[in-house]
């Protein structure tokens, strides 16, 4: 079932994916939606169809209000019934959060997802891990159709993957976290140590951001604040990836970039904010019992060769993955090196 619109908590606050896509039309257990305007209302984390008006057209439509959808935002995708049923709402931290869990008996495996992308970007390297893991992938707060806190700490992000690993009765996972998300994951492992059995952070650090860092990011929420969200992805969103790649990677950014549209701005600035403020969490990796891995790319534009080996000569008690042929996406540039190492 595609989501064409929603409503954040209390407030009335209608995005319409319908308008953003162009087309609603979805297939959903063979029901027909047709090309109209709708919205889902959260109630007590279920998704409740309902119809309401569109600002850029007046027509309404009814589509069986009340009933309990699943979730998919992605059109390409509307007919995969497997995936689609992966994904669902759930109230959590008093803001919706979509996740999409593949809810096998294997080894849990918390994918969390960085900046400006959402679970989807992991799709592809799902796939190579589907047959040994059961994977849990979120859209964290501030990002694609979850909800959002004034600011997106990493701590209370590491809250919200808690809270749903306790609905699972989920008590031992292994966590890998891209960029902003291996800061969650950071915070995760601080806040419960004992569920997580590995730690894998790809193309993240455990330090605070520079004087220059925070700098930059008050620069990005500034342009948010303008209405320029889109600007900035088509900005940060291809230099994620080693420049030989970026032909081969071209219809991923795309997307990337496409679904820039699909995140609140208001949760952008919060994670911009969160990112800002979190912490240092050298010194608690440097005491962590279970395995550690950091992978780094050799062609990262966000962090230098130099910095990523300073960061292996620190942390001695870490397994360290240099992709020779990757920026800051090595799981999608290198997904096979990346998988032999999990």
């Amino acid at each position: 079932m595609i989501v064409i619109g929603y409503e954040r908590q209390k407030n009335l606050k209608v995005r319409c994916f319908s308008c953003i896509y162009g087309n609603g039309n979805a297939d959903s257990g063979g029901i027909n939606l047709p090309r109209t305007h709708k919205s889902v209302l959260y109630e007590f984390g279920r998704i409740a169809a309902t119809s309401v008006q569109c600002k850029d057209n007046d027509s309404r439509s009814r589509y069986n209000p009340g009933k309990t959808l699943i979730v998919n935002y992605r059109h390409r995708l509307m007919q995969n019934y497997k995936k689609i049923n992966m994904n669902a709402f759930y109230m959590i931290e008093q803001i919706p959060v979509l996740v999409s869990d593949t809810k096998t008996g294997k080894m849990p495996l918390v994918l969390l997802h960085g900046y400006l992308e959402t679970h989807e970007i992991w799709d592809s390297f799902r796939v190579l891990l589907e047959d040994s893991f059961r994977t849990i992938a979120p859209d964290l707060p501030g990002h694609g159709l979850s909800g959002t806190f004034a600011v997106n700490h990493m701590e209370k992000q590491a809250d919200v993957i808690f809270e749903y690993l306790q609905k699972e009765k989920i008590t031992d996972i292994m966590m890998a976290g891209h960029s902003m998300g291996g800061y969650v994951a950071q915070a995760f492992c601080m806040k419960y140590p004992q569920m997580v059995k590995k730690l894998l952070l790809m193309h993240s650090l455990p330090f605070p951001d520079s004087s220059e860092k925070k700098v930059d990011r008050d620069r990005d929420i500034d342009l948010i604040r303008k209405g320029k969200l889109e600007e900035v992805a088509a900005r940060d969103i291809p230099l994620m990836y080693a420049p030989e790649n970026r032909v081969r990677m071209a219809s991923v950014i795309e997307n990337t970039i496409f679904m820039s549209r699909v995140h609140d701005p208001e949760g952008i600035e919060a994670s911009l904010k969160g990112m800002k403020e979190r912490p240092s969490y050298a010194d608690f990796l440097k005491t962590m019992s279970v395995p550690l891995h950091f992978i780094f790319g050799m062609q990262d534009h966000y962090i230098s060769v130099e910095k990523a080996q300073e960061t292996a000569s620190i942390f001695t008690n870490a397994k360290t993955l240099f992709l020779k042929n990757s920026g800051h996406n090595g799981f999608l540039e290198e997904p096979t090196e990346v998988v032999s190492l999990i």
